[in-house]
């Protein structure tokens, strides 16, 4: 399901949201319950869509601290929705991944408490665990940036192998040639600079080089936008926990996508290098990484290329906030430089 059409947002009463809560949480908990909302207040961290913190009363004496975000299309700013690719948009993706793919993995991501989905109404809610981490991008210890890589790597053995045609994956994007061929006719659309037939030419024979080594990887669950603005690490005494947030592009493809979206930025080689080394070490036993780690590398730059295009290829009339601003034609025209020199 894809909304694209603009009706006004509809609005959640006090009340409206207790009648949710007492069947979501009653269903969750397994027993019936009575709920106080004692705190309801929009959130710090929402970014497109309008995240709030609920501070919940359940009969019996305990409180829950519980995220809800709305996921409908409405709902967005004008702002977003000029940066957000309509066809991409469905408002039960994020639910149905998390009550079908993550919740019996036991990867340590939020628990997922319930989605209010009514489409008559055009309301789209999904009700969270309020996760008490860190956003990974603001942490600067190189060795948890390998430790997240580390743990994406194992997420993606724990789905490797998935069917395209998997039941579950009613919701999900699917990264196949014709997606990736997409972005690459989006950015070719949008982007000035492609204008120079060589530097077009360059793009797209070393972009189709880069789908034939990603299309004969394994196919597993992957986030999507597997970014450092979307990962939270919590330090327990049991160990670190990483918990990526905003799964509404979560997707059916190569696992290296997510990787080539931690490892954007501005890292120099040998602490690119690092965090790939730690995601390789933790796979390489499995079908996600079977490659030697040379060529490892070189599957890698292709993913990257994708992701560099994808991005490129996101909206005509969009510039992203100053903290989210990366040159991705630079990055794209470096990769291609790259490969051109290893064929």
């Amino acid at each position: 399901m894809r909304l694209t059409h603009t009706r006004k947002a509809a609005a959640l009463s006090t009340s409206a949201i207790c009648a949710f809560l007492e069947r979501t949480l009653a269903e969750h908990l397994g027993r019936p319950l009575t709920v106080r909302l004692a705190c309801r207040r929009s959130s710090p961290y929402a970014t497109s869509f309008p995240l709030e913190e609920w501070m919940v009363a359940v009969s019996g004496g305990e409180t829950l601290r519980l995220m809800a975000k709305r996921v409908d299309w409405q709902s967005l700013t004008p702002a977003a929705r000029r940066a957000k690719p309509a066809f991409l948009h469905d408002p039960c993706r994020e639910v149905s991944v998390y009550r079908s793919w993550l919740a019996a993995a036991e990867l340590g991501t939020a628990t997922c408490y319930g989605g209010l989905i009514n489409d008559e109404a055009g309301c789209h809610l999904l009700l969270m665990e309020h996760v008490a981490g860190q956003e990974l991008y603001q942490i600067g210890d190189v060795a948890v940036w390998r430790r997240v890589a580390a743990w994406l790597a194992r997420f993606h053995i724990e789905f490797a192998g998935v069917s395209q045609d998997d039941p579950r994956a009613d919701h999900l994007l699917r990264w196949q040639r014709g997606d990736f061929e997409r972005w690459l006719a989006r950015t070719t659309a949008f982007t000035a600079a492609l204008g120079d037939d060589q530097v077009r030419r360059r793009l797209m024979a070393q972009y189709t080089r880069a789908l034939d080594e990603l299309l004969v990887l394994p196919t597993t669950l992957i986030h999507g936008e597997f970014f450092a603005s979307n990962v939270l690490v919590e330090h327990k005494a049991e160990g670190l926990r990483v918990c990526p947030i905003d799964w509404e592009l979560a997707a059916l493809g190569p696992g290296l996508l997510d990787l080539a979206a931690l490892v954007a930025g501005s890292w120099d080689e040998t602490e690119r290098a690092a965090l790939a080394g730690s995601y390789w070490e933790a796979a390489r036993q499995s079908t996600v990484a079977a490659a030697e780690e040379t060529h490892f590398s070189h599957q890698l730059r292709c993913a990257r290329l994708a992701l560099a295009v994808q991005r490129l290829g996101w909206a005509a009339d969009w510039t992203p906030p100053s903290e989210h601003r990366h040159d991705w034609f630079a990055e794209a025209m470096t990769l291609v430089t790259e490969m051109e020199a290893s064929s």
